[in-house]
């Protein structure tokens, strides 16, 4: 499957422990503090700095290889917050880091895209008796779910959107299809998150 490439009062991503290091190695104690928060669906994230008097600092963001996905500089006044958005990078862990005056704060966290939460929340059943399709969602998406139904020798029989609610349950009745079977395909932004075939 393809992968496609901000304190708020709830955290609601898995983080790991804030760290301190400077260029030589040594763990001090911290005079800077990082801290970053997820929002908006989790595909938004704010990373909040506090530190003390005027400077110029680096904010780096980094995959699980230590890629840089983001770097940029700001000039801070006893700290600032800034918004990131990864909704179109991949799942895995992302560190947030601040540098200033050869000390380096850093944060990691735990980033779900959007189409790997619909693998998981998107599920589709059927009843063989009824030739009914069920399609359950428990996603809360910001762009519709695209449903196609094709036939026995792959012909397109049906196609709709879905504009998705947090949950969501929808019946298709196909007890007028003739032929033994179909294949049912749920997609988001162009990218197929379901794709199962039933027969009767």
């Amino acid at each position: 499957m393809k992968k496609t490439k901000n304190f708020i009062a709830v955290l609601l991503v898995a983080m790991g422990t804030s760290s301190v290091a400077f260029a030589g190695g040594d763990s001090l104690k911290a005079s800077s503090a990082v801290k970053v928060v997820s929002f908006n669906k989790n595909d938004s994230y704010k990373l909040i700095y506090k530190s003390e008097g005027k400077q110029n600092v680096t904010v780096n963001v980094l995959d699980e290889k230590g890629v840089s996905v983001h770097k940029g500089s700001v000039r801070v006044v006893e700290g600032f917050a800034q918004n990131f958005d990864l909704s179109n990078v991949p799942s895995g862990y992302y560190t947030f880091e601040v540098v200033s005056k050869g000390e380096k704060v850093a944060q990691t966290v735990h980033h779900v895209s959007e189409v790997d939460k619909l693998v998981e929340q998107v599920a589709l059943s059927s009843n063989a008796n009824t030739k009914k399709m069920v399609l359950r969602s428990s996603a809360s998406v910001s762009s519709p779910l695209s449903v196609a139904i094709y036939g026995g020798q792959d012909e397109l029989l049906f196609t709709e959107e879905v504009k998705s609610a947090d949950f969501f349950t929808r019946v298709y009745d196909l007890s007028q299809i003739k032929g033994a079977g179909v294949r049912f395909t749920v997609s988001y932004n162009n990218t197929v998150v379901k794709d199962q075939k039933f027969d009767f």
